[in-house]
């Protein structure tokens, strides 16, 4: 068969993840960054041919954007008219104006990356949750914390939480609704956030770059048990036993190891030659940026 073109917007930090991954799909990717060194970088790690001007691209079967938060309205806005599938990284946009007016001129030609949608572990907690092994589920948790972000162009919040309410909407099924937000700052700029929301259950995301350590958690409680992905998602403990009784029943589920983001971008691939749609759709896409920025507001920052 022969191989999908793809046209790949941006080859930064995560963009060239997203080429070694093509690579290893055996799609023809072809990059456009306007930065000289992520061209070299692509020339020497896969790209079939790199561009610095988007009007140099030629036709492809699909885009991938891979580039500054920032920058996304008013790229996939100047993609649209290619008439091809977009798959965006995270964050969509910034507001929600944005992802209405993308959401009136793009139909459903725009799908946005969530990657912990794919993540075997979240898959793994979604089937326990799905088949009541810990009984009725009353909370979810996560917390995803570290020291700093690579992300200059927009604050930490806008890169972590995404994370968290996309996991909530795979493991319930719906995009939750935002009920209330605490911000965290230095320097008078926000590094973090604590986020109440609901989606079937209460819905919780702590989210701080003001960690020394590096925290990946997700913590499902049930009405008879607990399930936890702790740090890297290699494994998925599941805790049974009365509240207030003696050192629960521990199980550890292994889970497979298959990257996330190959799978995220497979996913792509394959609806490209007439397989299912990715994960999150522009409707779920612009929900997901209704939460995010009613959070934000509630918690006094600004959108956009």
């Amino acid at each position: 068969m022969k191989p999908l073109v793809i046209g790949l917007i941006g080859c930064g930090l995560w963009g060239r993840n997203i080429l070694r991954e093509l690579a290893h799909l055996n799609a023809q990717a072809h990059v456009m960054d306007p930065n000289s060194e992520s061209r070299g970088y692509a020339d020497q790690n896969g790209a079939h041919k790199t561009y610095s001007n988007l009007a140099d691209l030629p036709e492809v079967d699909g885009v991938i954007l891979s580039t500054p938060a920032s920058l996304h309205a008013q790229q996939i806005k100047e993609l649209i008219p290619l008439g091809k599938p977009i798959f965006t990284e995270k964050p969509f946009v910034l507001s929600l104006d944005d992802a209405l007016e993308i959401q009136k001129l793009a139909g459903d030609q725009v799908f946005v990356m969530h990657v912990w949608r794919y993540h075997s572990a979240v898959q793994k907690l979604k089937e326990i949750i799905a088949n009541k092994q810990i009984g009725e589920i009353e909370q979810i948790r996560t917390r995803r914390c570290n020291w700093t972000s690579p992300r200059k162009d927009v604050d930490p919040i806008w890169t972590l939480l995404p994370h968290d309410i996309s996991i909530f909407t795979e493991l319930m099924g719906t995009v939750p609704t935002a009920e209330s937000a605490v911000a965290e700052f230095s320097e008078s700029k926000p590094t973090g956030m604590i986020a109440h929301t609901r989606a079937g259950c209460a819905c919780v995301a702590e989210v701080s770059t003001r960690y020394p350590e590096k925290i990946r958690e997700i913590r499902v409680q049930g009405s008879e048990g607990v399930a936890v992905m702790p740090n890297d998602g290699s494994e998925v403990l599941l805790y049974s036993g009365k509240a207030g009784g003696q050192k629960p029943h521990q199980k550890i589920i292994q889970t497979d190891t298959e990257p996330a983001l190959r799978m995220e971008v497979n996913a792509f691939l394959k609806y490209l030659q007439g397989g299912d749609p990715p994960s999150t759709r522009l409707e779920e896409a612009v929900e997901i940026t209704r939460c995010m920025t009613v959070l934000r507001s509630m918690a006094g920052l600004s959108n956009g």
